[in-house]
């Protein structure tokens, strides 16, 4: 679930809020639909008011801003005069350190020109005081849409990922800086100090002190494990791959060679050359649905590779506070990434219940339960992922405390499950009994229990628990 944070007036993010929210966001996408772009911008500052922790609500509220705008880069012809009140509150409430007030003046001025990189730069610095650090990549990052050479903003941009560990993504920005500006000497020894922080601790991440600079040993350990086998994958792929850039060149609106490139460029390692020969094909191809496909699976790599890392940091020092959290935030960031990228394969293929079933989990993960459940509930229909989104309806009744209705789920769940699944019978042993726990029922609780501990005494808090309904102690939250 996202993370709650106090909204305008410091009061908590209370569940009606949430709700409320969600309520407004899913108003708005039905009349966006109609058209009525007005009145979805509208719904959806609401809902970002109530629940300013939600990235997929800002992205849905400026996606209408640009429709309204009717995509035109450049907004309302009135929007420096319109926008006026606003920008002057947003400079007061920065003053004031009134960060909820200062995201609602930015809206206010996006929703009169999504392209405003100017506010869009104010919004980055706005998250990153809220250290909501994935909301201001993205809000930075936004603010290069309308012109990616802009010198202010890539700077802006690097210095902002080389904050976050993305030293690459840093390295990318400062080189559309020379481009630009080919004298910039500033450019130049920011470009070296980043290259040097990518080759620090050569010993890979293990050794390294923070989750930043293990994050930049990234590619000198792609190095080390390419000497260790006898020289560089480059090296062994280099014909293949110059055959495919050929391929490339020679007809550059056929997608299979970029795809085939891109799978050999991450099988050595290098994400970020994959990621920009996919954008080119996306482009070259009109927004081909294989080229978003082959570009999300390769962010989700890459983030997925960054969790690794900072989950590994976070267990080996588990006081650590900062490393704690960042291992959350960057948990956070990618169910987030895949929320999005399987609503987007959803929406291009509306049949296909895996699918529903990978949007479903990502909804329940990020808290959004209502959204979740019909998505789940039509993931069922797919033979091969039943017991998964079976589990995950009950998950997400449990959390709305519909009891019976998850403890009925998880009870389907179980009877479908292969015999050989001793992880699949844990978990749903175990769920039951949290839910029947939950319920008052003791005795079916501490049965389920106890078919836990029979197998793995020390499997999440089963033996706890079941000294606890034993003890007739009270029962418990739903399970995370």
């Amino acid at each position: 679930m996202a993370k709650t944070i106090p909204p305008p007036g410091g009061t908590p993010i209370d569940p009606a809020r949430r709700q409320a929210a969600q309520q407004s966001f899913v108003r708005a996408q039905e009349v966006f639909k109609k058209g009525e772009f007005d009145y979805a911008i509208k719904l959806m500052k609401d809902a970002c008011k109530l629940a300013p922790d939600q990235l997929m609500f800002r992205q849905f509220l400026r996606v209408a801003a640009k429709k309204k705008w009717e995509n035109n880069k450049r907004g309302s012809r009135m929007a420096s005069i319109t926008t006026m009140t606003s920008r002057a509150g947003l400079k007061a409430a920065k003053a004031k350190k009134d960060y909820y007030r200062a995201l609602e003046c930015c809206e206010n001025c996006l929703s009169e020109n999504p392209w405003d990189s100017s506010i869009l730069l104010e919004a980055a610095t706005v998250f990153e005081e809220l250290k909501l650090f994935e909301h201001a990549v993205w809000s930075a990052e936004s603010a290069l849409e309308r012109d990616s050479m802009d010198v202010t903003v890539n700077k802006a941009l690097a210095s902002l990922y080389e904050r976050t560990g993305a030293f690459t993504k840093a390295m990318d920005c400062l080189e559309r800086v020379k481009k630009a500006r080919p004298g910039d000497d500033a450019a130049d020894r920011k470009l070296k100090d980043l290259a040097a922080s990518a080759t620090i601790d050569k010993g890979g991440y293990e050794g390294a002190q923070s989750f930043t600079r293990a994050v930049a040993d990234k590619t000198k350990t792609q190095e080390l494990l390419d000497e260790t086998k006898g020289g560089s994958n480059e090296t062994r792929y280099s014909a293949q791959i110059a055959d495919l850039e050929a391929k490339v060149r020679v007809q550059p609106t056929v997608l299979a060679p970029y795809l085939q490139l891109s799978q050999i460029l991450r099988r050595t390692g290098k994400l970020e050359q994959a990621r920009q020969l996919l954008e080119k094909a996306k482009d070259a191809t009109g927004g081909h649905a294989d080229a978003l496909a082959e570009l999300g699976e390769i962010e989700v790599e890459r983030l997925k590779h960054d969790l690794a890392i900072a989950q590994k940091q976070a267990a080996e020092k588990p006081n650590d506070a900062e490393l704690q959290q960042k291992s959350q935030e960057l948990a956070r960031t990618l169910n987030d990434f895949e929320l999005r990228e399987f609503q987007r394969r959803t929406e291009r293929n509306p049949t296909d219940n895996a699918l529903r079933v990978d949007l479903g989990v990502r909804l329940a993960k990020a808290g959004l339960y209502d959204q979740a459940i019909p998505e789940l509930q039509k993931g069922q229909n797919s033979p091969a992922r039943k017991t998964e989104a079976l589990i995950w309806l009950g998950r997400s009744f449990h959390a709305k405390k519909q009891l019976r209705l998850a403890k009925k789920k998880y009870e389907e769940a179980l009877d479908g499950l292969n015999a050989a699944d001793q992880k699949g019978f844990l978990e749903l042993h175990y769920l039951i009994g949290r839910a029947c726990d939950d319920m008052g029922d003791k005795p079916a609780a501490s049965q389920h229990y106890e078919e836990v501990i029979s197998i793995d005494y020390g499997y999440r808090d089963a033996a706890a628990r079941l000294d606890a309904v034993n003890d007739g102690g009270p029962p418990a939250a739903a399970p995370s």
